[in-house]
């Protein structure tokens, strides 16, 4: 834990399809000092196909595989399961805005960890709502929350745009804890990794609003280019921000020379803590070259596999 306490032993089951077990979970895992046989990581799921008449993996699905879900528990004696995201896991058939459909999932989630005695992890991201209250500010209904015990937030320290604050929203089971302040480094393998860097007292209606003297504009652009997977040009942050090209090239001009971005080459920009160019290249080599890494790896050997957690909310 952030203290240094030790955190409670198991099994650990890990449904994260929008990451790679070869090059993203099992690196960051390793370095943070994790068991990788400790883990399962679960994308899909087999079911027989009554039209084709045969057995077929579909995607993982909230909606239809939670019997499957607390077999694998069961059976791998697990402690925790971590859900990144929880919108590419609810199933076609749930409508992730509609309170009643995401409350139906989410019940019958909250009895299985009851039976279970095993802790749910959801990971979701955050809407682009301009709300300080921090309970309306994830993605999907409201109801996502209102089943969660604990509610946790990630945001950027408005003091200090490399560092991050680990904040508690909403916490049914004890009092509030403190805000913690992290930042990502890397070991000798440039893996990722959280150091912990101190407690922050402040509301986080307060962490939630963008420093004054940044414009709204401004910050849109900062959080595409943390998003995305490499470096973009200003056409394409403009059609994610939906700001005016003209606007956009303005304001990336000035925050390059401000060193407050980096531009690989010329004509494309990137977050200054994102990875070089030349590792996202060499990823894709390797995602190209393994076509089924995600059964090949040791730490998933008994279901087919697939996170890790970000910044978003949970």
């Amino acid at each position: 834990m952030p203290d240094g306490t030790p955190g409670i032993q198991g099994g650990v089951i890990i449904i994260a399809p929008e990451d790679s077990a070869a090059d993203t979970i099992k690196p960051r895992l390793e370095a943070a000092g994790g068991d990788p046989s400790q883990v399962l990581l679960i994308d899909t799921v087999e079911r027989f196909d009554t039209k084709r008449m045969g057995i077929f993996e579909y995607p993982f699905s909230l909606s239809r595989d939670l019997e499957d879900l607390e077999k694998t528990i069961k059976s791998r004696k697990a402690k925790l399961v971590v859900l990144d995201p929880l919108m590419a896991v609810l199933g076609r058939d749930v409508s992730a805005s509609n309170d009643q459909d995401v409350r139906e999932v989410l019940t019958h989630l909250a009895q299985l960890a009851e039976r279970t005695k095993c802790a749910v992890l959801i990971i979701r991201h955050l809407n682009k709502g301009s709300s300080s209250n921090p309970l309306y500010r994830g993605t999907g209904s409201i109801g996502i929350i209102g089943a969660a015990r604990m509610g946790l937030i990630v945001v950027r320290d408005p003091n200090d745009e490399q560092r991050c604050i680990l904040a508690t929203t909403k916490n049914n089971l004890s009092k509030h804890a403190s805000h913690l302040i992290y930042q990502i480094g890397e070991n000798e393998q440039r893996i990722p990794s959280t150091q912990w860097l101190g407690e922050i007292h402040d509301t986080v209606a307060n962490l939630l609003r963008p420093p004054k003297n940044i414009s709204f504009e401004h910050q849109e652009i900062h959080n595409v280019l943390r998003q995305a997977n490499g470096p973009l040009e200003p056409k394409e942050i403009a059609e994610r921000t939906g700001q005016k090209i003209e606007s956009v090239r303005v304001v990336l001009s000035r925050m390059h020379e401000n060193g407050e971005i980096a531009r690989p080459y010329r004509g494309k920009y990137i977050s200054l803590n994102h990875v070089s160019v030349t590792e996202i290249k060499a990823n894709m080599i390797t995602d190209k070259s393994e076509t089924s890494v995600r059964s090949d790896i040791n730490v998933i050997n008994d279901t087919n596999p697939a996170n890790d957690p970000a910044s978003s909310e949970g």
